[in-house]
């Protein structure tokens, strides 16, 4: 027990001996990176602990008796170990509050940053609108202004007229239609935008040559080799017609590029007009004449065909009207009768007061049968055939009264014909259609279109528009796709 505590007792001066090197001065560790948010108050951060090198700045408590004798073993055993490279001191752990403050201040500086891209970007969406919108203005305006055509308008008003016919029943109320003024008047709207107005036109003041000219700008000049729907559709923009159905009055503008031009082409299309209207005229008065020739042709030809016939029956029958044959047998017919009555009153009477052998008696006996024989014969006559023809008399005058019912009917056709006929030439002399003008075609004395100014305003509210309309689309998508 004595060697035991004599070791003890040394241990304490054993122990510097083993390790005499001194700990060096701990180096102070790295700063870190500076953050937006300000950092929390430092506090004191414990000492770095290290299991091979004990800190000599800190005095080690009073270990155990089993403790000091087996470090006391470690030491002598083991050689002297080399000084451990000192570690360097950690950064101290920030706490939860200081965490979030940070996390704090980084979101705010992200969002801060964000908006301002956000401010950036808005700043050069607008200045390219602006120029989106101010520079084609101004282009356009300085072509309104500069390069653009003068467009002359010449305008003329017309009215297509017609005589006004009192309603009748007869055939050439027939003929002459309806009368109907306003589908005449759309028949010339139509024409005035029709290719033959077109055509006609171009070769009497050589139309398309105008509108083609090279020296007119291009936005407003037409094309050197159209096709037909492409002339049609200028000319619809050259020529703009207007038509009043209440009144009836056509108004037709003319565009051109030079005002006498304009008051050619605006002449030309009432002078094509006033023709169409002419021909047309012509046209339903040539059919009138036409029908009510013809119709005095058939009826002239239906009163032949009847007189033909009436004619070959008196030929054949040997008598010229069976009807008064007829009413002339009749008459002795019944002149007999009568006389067969009186005569056989006159016997019954002579025979009351005489013998029958009286010769008064006997005369008038002799003049009964006489009478009575005669009855008969003409009764006979009047029933039975004639002499060539073989018919009754009752059947020759059932066709004798048909062929004089047609030759009336043919006699009253051709009357009528005839009245029809001269009614056709009186109207085909007179004019049932025309045009009247009361508003000449005007010579412009100063160009009305382009308007500079008008237009250009027109083309930047058009354009601002549109502008505002993609837009809304633009954030509308954005706003759907979530950025």
């Amino acid at each position: 027990m004595a060697e035991s505590t004599t070791p003890s007792a040394q241990a304490p001066a054993a122990t510097p001996e083993a390790k005499p090197a001194p700990a060096p001065a701990p180096k102070p560790a790295p700063a870190p990176a500076p953050k937006p948010a300000p950092a929390p108050a430092p506090k004191p951060a414990p000492a770095p602990v290290n299991k091979a090198v004990p800190s000599p700045a800190a005095p080690a408590a009073p270990a155990p008796k089993e403790q000091t004798l087996q470090s006391i073993r470690q030491s002598q055993a083991e050689p002297p170990a080399k000084p451990a490279a000192v570690l360097p001191e950690l950064e101290p752990r920030p706490s939860a509050l200081a965490r979030l403050r940070s996390g704090m201040s980084d979101f705010m500086g992200h969002a801060g940053r964000s908006t301002q891209r956000l401010l950036l970007r808005r700043r050069r969406w607008k200045k390219l609108l602006a120029l989106a919108l101010i520079i084609p203005t101004i282009v356009v305006f300085i072509y309104l202004l500069l390069f653009a055509s003068d467009i002359f308008i010449s305008e003329t008003k017309f009215a297509v007229r017609g005589q006004q016919a009192t309603p009748s029943f007869d055939m050439m109320s027939l003929l002459r239609g309806g009368g109907n003024n306003t589908a005449d008047s759309y028949i010339v709207y139509n024409y005035i935008h029709s290719l033959d107005m077109i055509t006609d036109l171009d070769g009497k003041l050589h139309l398309l040559d105008h509108y083609r000219d090279k020296s007119h700008d291009m936005w407003y000049r037409l094309w050197q080799k159209p096709t037909i729907d492409d002339l049609l559709d200028y000319w619809k923009w050259a020529v703009e017609t207007k038509f009043d159905p209440d009144t009836g009055i056509l108004t037709v503008s003319v565009k051109a590029f030079s005002p006498e031009m304009a008051q050619a082409v605006c002449q030309g299309i009432l002078e094509n007009s006033e023709q169409l209207v002419n021909r047309m005229n012509r046209r339903a008065h040539e059919d009138a004449m036409r029908l009510a020739q013809d119709e005095v042709k058939r009826a002239e030809q239906r009163v032949l065909n009847a007189q033909k016939a009436l004619q070959e029956y008196r030929e054949k029958t040997v008598i010229l009207d069976p009807k008064a044959v007829a009413t002339g047998l009749y008459s002795v017919v019944n002149r007999l009768e009568g006389e067969v009555t009186k005569t056989t009153a006159e016997l019954s009477e002579a025979m009351t007061f005489m013998r029958r052998d009286s010769p008064k008696v006997v005369t008038l006996q002799n003049r009964l049968e006489v009478l009575k024989k005669q009855l008969e014969t003409e009764k006979q006559r009047l029933a039975s055939a004639l002499a060539d023809n073989g018919k009754p008399l009752s059947a020759l005058v059932t066709e004798f009264q048909m062929l004089t019912t047609e030759e009336t009917f043919a006699q009253k056709q051709l009357t009528s014909a005839m009245a029809s006929l001269e009614a056709a030439r009186v109207q085909a002399e007179a004019k049932q259609l025309y045009v009247e003008s009361f508003a000449k075609p005007t010579l412009p004395d100063e160009s009305l279109y382009p308007r500079p100014f008008l237009f250009t305003l027109v083309f930047f509210l058009t354009l601002v528009t549109l502008t505002g309309l993609v837009s809304l689309v633009i954030a509308a998508i954005r706003e759907h796709a979530g950025f």
